[in-house]
């Protein structure tokens, strides 16, 4: 049998299909290429421009009054081709890993895109930094490409092309783009805005207001500044919530007041009484208001009860050691793992023994606790803060 494939542009072609077996109703036949070119009728390709229409018709050559007739309008998504590979998406960088060696953490990522023929796949790299580029690559036809790259150093400036070619030979090359190294932790702005977000999850993750950012970090130093186009390369990911033990928050539209733990839990604090139990007199100073559009990205659990302390509380009892509670139990800090779980001096709170006896004893926090550094949901994977360092 066989189908008359016609455009509007005036190309027209036939397509020999085949039955897989008598009688099966299953037929096959050879692609046939499509490509942008001026029209040959019956030279085995599908010469279409954007837009074209596609007449495809088929007619039962046992009964000529079976005929189908569909159309189709050919568009970049058609996979019109000249038969040079061309990049559909991409490519990207993301990924990153990093390995310490002992003398150098050294790091690595994965640069991404795809073809719409399947071909080789190569990545150069270049930067003042390297006397010669460094390439990596495979030779295994794909249209989904994935190139990992190493040895990159933090704090050198790097550009790369990714480059495809064909088993017949045909190649397509990216402009160059360029890229700074980030790591999952790190805050990233570009050059020509003073807007930060916080590289998680593969995500940059928006700062909604001055009280979020400043609930997690107390000045900008350590922003990494990337190229424009690295920048736009990372999608948007979520809204970060107040950090756990810091602020106090509410909405104007609300008179309720909430203590935040991990993850942007919320627990309502019912009573004024309450709120100096934990806070001291000074209480509202640590209130602060939040836009009511950012209120989804919290979450609302119960409310205190009387004596209850929320997770995230740090606190001293009338000693010189400071604590943090975790889930119902008291965990020791010394100075030095406050600082390097990035606690500040003015959210440590002073509570009477009284009240901190409520609490299980658990252990000493020894180092950095990703248990203290809960940012955000994101679906099934939660967002952990890295170490904040010293």
């Amino acid at each position: 049998m066989a189908l008359t494939i016609t455009t509007v542009g005036g190309d027209k072609e036939t397509v020999n299909m085949q039955e897989t077996a008598p009688t099966s109703g299953i037929f096959t036949a050879s692609g046939l290429v499509l490509h942008q070119a001026a029209p040959t009728q019956n030279n085995g390709q599908i010469e279409v421009g954007q837009n074209d229409i596609v007449f495809i018709k088929y007619a039962d050559p046992q009964d000529p009054s079976d005929t189908k007739t569909v159309q189709v309008a050919v568009s970049l998504g058609s996979a019109v081709s000249s038969g040079q590979p061309q990049i559909v998406d991409g490519p990207t960088i993301g990924d990153w890993s990093s390995t310490n060696t002992g003398s150098a953490i050294i790091y690595a990522a994965h640069i991404t895109w795809s073809t719409d023929l399947e071909s080789s796949s190569s990545v150069a790299v270049t930067s003042p930094q390297l006397t010669s580029p460094s390439a990596a690559g495979s030779l295994t036809g794909t249209t989904e490409h994935d190139v990992a790259v190493s040895g990159l150093i933090r704090g050198n400036s790097y550009s790369f092309t990714v480059s495809s070619m064909t088993a017949d030979g045909k190649s397509v090359a990216s402009q160059a783009k360029h890229f700074s190294v980030i790591v999952p932790g790190d805050r990233i702005k570009s050059a020509a805005s003073s807007a930060v977000y916080w590289y998680l999850g593969g995500k940059r993750n928006v700062f909604s207001d001055p009280t979020s950012y400043g609930s997690w970090f107390s000045d900008f130093k350590g922003v990494v500044t990337v190229p424009a186009d690295q920048l736009s390369d990372i999608a948007l990911g979520h809204v970060v919530p107040v950090r756990a033990g810091t602020y106090l928050v509410k909405i104007q539209s609300d008179p309720k007041t909430y203590a935040v733990e991990p993850f942007g839990l919320l627990r309502w604090i019912p009573t004024e009484s309450q709120a100096i139990a934990l806070y001291g007199s000074g209480w509202s100073k640590r209130v602060r208001d939040i836009d009511v559009s950012q209120f989804v990205n919290y979450s609302t659990g119960e409310a205190l009860v009387s004596g209850e302390l929320p997770s995230g509380f740090v606190y001293k009892d009338g000693g010189t050691e400071t604590n943090i509670v975790i889930g119902k139990a008291a965990h020791g800090l010394t100075e030095f793992d406050r600082k390097l779980n990035g606690i500040a001096d003015q959210f440590v709170n002073n509570i009477s023994p009284v009240l901190a006896s409520s609490l299980a004893t658990g252990g000493a926090v020894n180092g950095y606790n990703s248990d203290l550094d809960g940012v955000l949901k994101d679906g099934s994977i939660s967002l952990i803060a890295p170490a904040f360092g010293v």
